[in-house]
């Protein structure tokens, strides 16, 4: 069981109106605080899959409202333990726990900080940067000595997972801002990947010779649309754990340092083949990305803002869908 420490900062005026939602709710475990003569803290515990109507009830009502703010925080432990709360024996049967296919809210995680999430890891910093390089160099060193586990660890280091879940989740909130910090981190780490291979393909010549070439397949582009919507499910459920793994099962770094190695070594046919594997990743874990998000529920509280949203994830569906029947007929003819 997931818990959240939720702080409501608020006006002193609204302090009947949100006791009474706290009270419509069942919440316990609450504290109240004045802050000032103006303003108050109100806190409580309440279980992360529950904390989405009260959350969006609470911005509808009072987010425009001068000094109100909702500060949100996981719990790791409490002493003494929250018990989860028993349900009358005749109801038992009526409640059913919600699944991403079963319910249209996945609530193990609220959508504000599953923003906050993901715009962190989709942001670009030095330290992305640096992380980019480096999972290269350690990417073209497992080529050269044809070792998996090297190339597996590269796919850990390597930050690509967080832009493209900033792509995916952008387009399914109509939140551009977060679109284009994805697509600059993603820009940058193609550069900075693509040249590093680059420098391995001059430096180890004769080593490019002992590379096998990776070809672009239909087992492939599966694996990387099933891996996209394991990789939304593991964000969704705050499995950083399992989102790891996903890194390694969707594979993006391999191909695109091998063909900045590939490019290095003036092998642009093969080259170009590693590209469409590394394209097909990209499209293939947006496109899930995008249908997972819409599955789970996800979008924005206020109406007009859903509505925005809905035709925004649409555009963005048909745009990396054409773009996948594209890369299908691509390697059809490729492989003729």
């Amino acid at each position: 069981m997931q818990l959240r420490n939720i702080e409501i900062i608020a006006p002193r005026g609204t302090r009947r109106e949100i006791d009474g939602l706290i009270k419509t709710y069942e919440i316990s475990h609450v504290w109240k605080t004045d802050i000032d003569s103006k303003t108050k803290s109100i806190r409580f515990v309440l279980e992360a899959e529950h904390a989405d109507e009260i959350l969006d009830t609470l911005d509808k009502r009072y987010s425009s409202k001068e000094n109100f703010k909702v500060i949100i925080t996981s719990i790791l432990a409490t002493i003494p333990r929250v018990e989860e709360e028993e349900k009358p024996e005749e109801k038992k049967e009526e409640v059913k726990k919600p699944t991403i296919l079963g319910n249209p809210k996945l609530v193990s995680i609220y959508r504000e900080e599953l923003h906050a999430r993901v715009l962190w890891q989709a942001e670009l910093s030095p330290n992305k940067m640096i992380l980019f390089a480096l999972s290269a160099i350690v990417a073209a060193i497992g080529f050269i000595y044809n070792n998996i586990p090297i190339l597996i660890g590269s796919m850990m280091i390597a930050p690509f997972i967080g832009p493209n879940l900033g792509l995916a989740f952008g387009a399914t909130i109509a939140d551009s801002d977060l679109i284009k910090k994805g697509l600059k981190t993603l820009g940058v780490g193609f550069l900075l990947v693509v040249a590093m291979g680059a420098i391995w393909g001059i430096g180890f010549f004769d080593g490019i010779h002992t590379i096998e070439p990776l070809f672009l397949s239909y087992d492939l582009i599966f694996l990387s649309f099933i891996s996209g919507g394991a990789a939304i499910i593991s964000l969704l459920e705050n499995n950083d754990v399992s989102l790891v793994g996903v890194a390694v099962a969707v594979s993006i770094l391999p191909p695109l340092t091998l063909c900045g190695m590939l490019l290095g070594h003036g092998d642009y046919a093969n080259a170009l083949q590693a590209l469409l594997v590394f394209v097909a990743n990209i499209i293939c874990l947006n496109l899930a990305g995008i249908m997972t998000f819409h599955m789970a529920g996800i979008r924005p509280a206020k109406r007009w803002e859903a509505k925005k949203a809905e035709i925004q994830a649409r555009k963005a569906t048909v745009f990396w869908t054409v773009m996948l029947f594209l890369l299908m007929a691509i390697t059809f003819f490729l492989t003729q």
